[in-house]
């Protein structure tokens, strides 16, 4: 009878543990949670190929997939038929940083390169990252450190990492005759 009850107790407990855990939970997909030193976002990017009308565009939402925000991108000088394809969010989510497609004006070339803009499209501005007083091209493929202070990202057939300005790059992984293709997805936290 004493190990019944014991044991009847025990299990009282643990569900008792369990509901108070389900209660402290938030069901909100926009809340904000601090994971070590590294507040999450909740939010994610993703891009829309429209292949009929030969359009790209970058979005903005929830986790749940709520909230769905197209990012409409402010004009930039010199540059036509802007195609982001690519993005992440800056850690503090104030800044969007993309990959895209584009042609300068007067010119029939397609140029890819790395852009950044506040998260409502405003204030685009290309990266360039000089490495060795080289220009990388075709830099894509954003990322973060889990500290916040570094972007990764592909170019030139390697995986390099800079300040988020594009100052102070550096040659992380190189890819070698052997290999048609690197790619660097977002880091273990």
């Amino acid at each position: 009878m004493k190990k019944l009850f014991l044991g009847s107790m025990v299990l009282s407990l643990f569900s008792f543990a369990i509901m108070l855990f389900q209660l402290s939970c938030t069901k909100d997909a926009s809340a904000q949670t601090t994971v070590g030193s590294r507040t999450q976002l909740n939010k994610i990017v993703y891009s829309i190929a429209d292949y009929t009308n030969n359009v790209n565009s970058l979005w903005i939402a929830n986790y749940d997939g709520s909230n769905a925000t197209k990012v409409n991108f402010s004009a930039i000088s010199g540059i036509i038929n802007l195609k982001p394809y690519a993005g992440a969010l800056s850690p503090d989510g104030k800044t969007l940083f993309f990959s895209a497609e584009y042609q300068t004006s007067g010119s029939s070339s397609i140029i890819s390169d790395m852009f950044t803009a506040n998260i409502d499209g405003s204030n685009v501005k290309k990266i360039s990252f000089i490495l060795s007083g080289t220009t990388l091209p075709g830099a894509n493929a954003p990322t973060f450190s889990p500290d916040g202070k570094t972007l990764f990202f592909t170019a030139a057939g390697g995986i390099y990492s800079s300040n988020l300005d594009g100052t102070n790059v550096k040659a992380v992984v190189i890819a070698n005759t052997t290999q048609n293709s690197l790619r660097v997805f977002g880091g273990a936290y």
